[in-house]
C-alpha cells in the first residue's frame, strides 16, 4: 500500500491531505465533546431525577439521570434525533424553563458547532 502511495502523484496527494486535516478533526472533536460535557452536567443538575414518568407503558430511554445517558442524550439532541421529545419530557418534568436550556443548546449545535444533519 504504501509502494503505491509512493508511485502515484495523485494518492500521494490526497493522503497528504488527510494527514494535515487530522489534527484539524481532532480539535473539533474536543471541542464538540467539552461542549456535549458542559451540557451533560448542566442536565443533569437541571433534570436529574426529574423524568419519572412513562411513555404508553415504557419507561423514558433517554433522560439526565447518570452522566453516560446524559451525554449521550446530549449527543442525540445535537443531531436532532427526536430531539423535540427530550425537549417535551424536559418540560412535562420541570416546566417551562426547561425549555431555554434545549433552545441554547441546539443555537449552539447548529450556529457555533456547525453540525447539521442531512436528509436525503
Amino acid at each position: 500500500m504504501l509502494r503505491l502511495i509512493a508511485f502515484m502523484k495523485p494518492l500521494r496527494a490526497i493522503f497528504r491531505v488527510i494527514v494535515v486535516t487530522t489534527s484539524s478533526i481532532v480539535y473539533i472533536g474536543v471541542l464538540v465533546s467539552l461542549f456535549m460535557f458542559i451540557f451533560a452536567v448542566c442536565g443533569m443538575q437541571l433534570f436529574g431525577g426529574k423524568f419519572e414518568f412513562e411513555h404508553q407503558d415504557a419507561p423514558v430511554q433517554w433522560h439526565f439521570d447518570n452522566f453516560p445517558i446524559a451525554f449521550m442524550t446530549c449527543f442525540q439532541i445535537l443531531n436532532y434525533d427526536s430531539w423535540d421529545a427530550v425537549m417535551l419530557d424536559g418540560m412535562r418534568a420541570v416546566g417551562w424553563g426547561a425549555l431555554l436550556y434545549f433552545v441554547v443548546w441546539i443555537l449552539i449545535g447548529a450556529l457555533v458547532l456547525k453540525v447539521r444533519k442531512r436528509y436525503s
